[in-house]
């Protein structure tokens, strides 16, 4: 994405043409980047709510845990405390998480929001299931009814679900909705003025919804995907230059100013849950990152996501506690993000998952130890691009299966030890044959898109998608894009 008012004008211009819906997108990104991530005035939401109603729900078993899971949009694992980034940036997150259970190397399964939600919520790539999109525009599929989202195995088990996303690529009418007794998302986009949702208004939403729950002896699941740390960003001043250094780009001070808001925003919702009886004593917490960002830190990462395999944007963050998760706990060895809700399963005690994911739950009853997971696959296919990796504890693997990409995307295998930037290419590895295997087998299993519909997507979420980089169309010879892959 691009962090500044003057190329999101021109970026707009170029992907979507000199139109009255380019114009007025346009006007409300500057808006929103010259006013900051306003929190929704009292009284006036900023979101919509929808439901799906869950049929046949059983009754959840004994002493059954709350669920919590906070899904980050684009949280850069490096730039979080607890991982090595600074302490001011994510105070809350780090306090946290010394109470519970760190995973020391989740590996995104995209490097973009929509995919990466699907491994997050069903345990299953994308291009295994039905949901990428083969051709060169916008993925607007549909997730097909057979795949069972994380809000419909606690739903269907008794948990009574509450969901809210501000990324309007986990919206109703790509299916992110079904399971759940009451779900928010970003309203009409001409209504707010603006494209972003803060997290703090996102939050007092959600809990509203709690509060209003009509069965109140069962156990809750609540889902918030939170983006204040996806660009655009507010405009540079007193509240970004506090967060960089003369050293760092610019866009890192505002990269880290979004997600000292998304951290304030997940200490508002532990605390508001606590308020209302769910907390460590009796709830399950995962906060979960669906990936990173650029940055140009280092420049050869790219300046955004969606695009690109390396480090920045898929070394994502993986925290847990709560409910019989051992404090104090470090979890070394590759993880994945398809293994978020097997575990997520497993503590709950709710049987029946199927899938590529592995329950890590016993090492978060321990104190401890190492996954027995040895490699973890990622996978994009994000307008033009069509490109993989694979990731083990020792080295990284990524390889283009586009006919005419073009970029910065350098092909090969890197050292994740001696070069945990992937600066250095070592060339070609044996591991890069076991990559072929598995995108050959997930193309077969998904049929490459051809078992999902294709969502019929308004004006306003047009909007809201193209206003955060999902052009309709991948942009032409000598045209920048603003979309998530920006160089």
């Amino acid at each position: 994405m691009i962090g500044d008012g003057v190329n999101i004008r021109r970026a707009i211009a170029a992907g979507c043409g000199v139109t009255v819906l380019a114009a007025t997108v346009m006007a409300a990104t500057v808006w929103f980047l010259e006013t900051g991530n306003r929190p929704a005035e009292v009284g006036k939401s900023r979101l919509a709510r929808v439901s799906s109603p869950v049929v046949q729900r059983e009754g959840a078993r004994p002493h059954a845990p709350h669920v919590v899971l906070i899904m980050g949009c684009t949280v850069r694992r490096d730039q979080v405390g607890v991982y090595g980034g600074r302490a001011d940036v994510t105070p809350r997150l780090d306090r946290l998480s010394k109470g519970g259970a760190v995973f020391e190397d989740l590996i995104a399964a995209a490097p973009w929001t929509k995919p990466a939600s699907i491994a997050i919520l069903t345990g299953h790539h994308a291009v295994g299931v039905s949901m990428v999109e083969p051709k060169r525009h916008r993925n607007d599929r549909v997730m097909p009814s057979e795949v069972t989202l994380a809000s419909e195995w606690l739903g269907r088990a008794g948990w009574h679900t509450v969901g809210v996303s501000t990324n309007p690529n986990l919206h109703e009418v790509f299916g992110f909705h079904h399971g759940f007794d009451d779900y928010a998302q970003p309203g009409k986009l001409w209504r707010d003025g603006g494209v972003k949702v803060a997290g703090s208004s996102a939050v007092r939403e959600v809990l509203t919804y709690l509060d209003e729950r009509g069965d109140e002896g069962r156990p809750v699941y609540l889902q918030a995907m939170l983006i204040d740390a996806h660009a655009p960003y507010a405009k540079a001043g007193s509240d970004t230059s506090r967060w960089v250094d003369d050293s760092e780009p610019p866009l890192v001070g505002q990269y880290r100013a979004g997600l000292h808001r998304f951290d304030l925003a997940v200490g508002q919702l532990v605390d508001g849950l606590a308020e209302r009886g769910l907390d460590e004593s009796n709830t399950v917490f995962f906060v979960v990152s669906d990936h990173g960002e650029g940055l140009s830190y280092p420049k050869s990462h790219g300046k955004s996501h969606g695009r690109f395999l390396t480090p920045s944007t898929v070394q994502g963050i993986w925290m847990a506690w709560g409910m019989g998760i051992a404090g104090g706990t470090r979890i070394d060895g590759v993880a994945s993000q398809v293994d978020v809700l097997p575990t997520l399963l497993s503590l709950a005690g709710v049987d029946g998952y199927v899938g590529p994911g592995l329950s890590h739950a016993d090492l978060l009853r321990a104190e401890g130890g190492t996954t027995l997971r040895t490699n973890a696959y990622v996978d994009t296919w994000f307008l033009e691009v069509s490109r993989s990796a694979v990731y083990t504890r020792d080295h990284a693997c990524q390889k283009s299966f586009g006919a005419d990409e073009k970029g910065p995307f350098k092909a090969g295998c890197f050292d994740r030890n001696s070069d945990p930037m992937h600066l250095n290419n070592l060339g070609p590895l044996p591991l890069l044959d076991q990559l072929d295997a598995w995108r050959a087998q997930q193309e077969r299993e998904g049929e490459v898109g051809a078992g999902a519909a294709i969502a019929p997507v308004d004006g306003s979420l047009q909007g809201q998608l193209e206003a955060l980089g999902y052009l309709e169309r991948p942009p032409s010879n000598g045209e920048k894009s603003p979309g998530e892959g920006k160089p």
